[in-house]
């Protein structure tokens, strides 16, 4: 459930992060009855855009989160959030005006299945709170198992600011 891109300046790493997300999203959206005409017109150009590449929709949806490493890393330095946990229920009720306790997030979590994309581990240098965002992860790693969740996460980075930081081992 655990993946690297590992690339380039320029070479797409954000940019196919935010497809990912974008492609679970219209994949939730698309089941529902209850959105918008413009929502509707939307995801259909979407869907059609798919098609001209042969592609399609996901058939298994997950809920789709975008977390920019050098915004959290800021956060934890100014303890607007104490963890990765945190910083996403801050995220969610700040998107949607609606408070995110725990322990809502920890339902969501064991009974949904979620895309978690972490974009950017380059561009928190060692010489930031680097440590401090690994670390925050790695309790991530912990807090998803015990929700027993399913997370698919997919990090971007470049090469020389990678170090095997999320290989299944550590």
């Amino acid at each position: 459930g655990r993946y690297v891109l590992v690339g380039g300046p320029g070479q797409g790493k954000s940019t196919l992060g935010q497809y990912l997300c974008q492609l679970f999203r219209a994949s939730l959206l698309n089941s529902r009855k209850n959105i918008s005409a413009d929502a509707r017109r939307v995801i259909k150009n979407f869907i059609d855009k798919l098609a001209q590449e042969s592609l399609e929709l996901p058939q298994y949806r997950r809920f789709p989160v975008r977390v920019e490493l050098s915004a959290f890393a800021k956060a934890l330095s100014t303890s607007s959030a104490t963890s990765l946990f945190t910083y996403i229920i801050n995220r969610i009720s700040l998107k949607t005006n609606r408070p995110v306790t725990p322990d809502a997030l920890r339902s969501w979590l064991k009974g949904y299945s979620w895309l978690i994309v972490l974009d950017g581990l380059d561009e928190v240098p060692s010489s930031s709170n680097r440590d401090q965002v690994l670390s925050a992860i790695s309790d991530f790693w912990v807090d998803i198992a015990e929700c027993d969740a399913d997370v698919l996460v997919v990090a971007t980075t470049r090469p020389q600011g990678y170090s095997e930081e999320f290989s299944p081992s550590i």
